[in-house]
């Protein structure tokens, strides 16, 4: 197939060596957002995407929430 059909969202590619590196993963989202993070987390999780991952409602999120090592956040709304 040609490439006329594929979808490219920019912006990642920049920073790909860092975003490899992330094993341990916080999601924050609120009302239905925080429904797709936990559907997300099953799929990760199914993947086997990363060692640790959580969703947390964002208005909930707390300092002691971010990982400590190799860690990444994602906010999604």
């Amino acid at each position: 197939m040609g490439g006329e059909n594929m979808v490219k969202l920019g912006g990642l590619d920049s920073n790909k060596d860092e975003l490899v590196k992330i094993e341990n993963l916080t999601i924050a989202a609120c009302g239905t957002s925080l429904n797709a993070a936990q559907y997300g987390i099953h799929l990760f999780r199914e993947l086997g995407c990363f060692r640790t991952i959580q969703a947390i409602s964002a208005s909930e999120i707390q300092k002691r929430d971010f990982p400590k090592v190799n860690g990444g956040f994602l906010s999604i709304s």
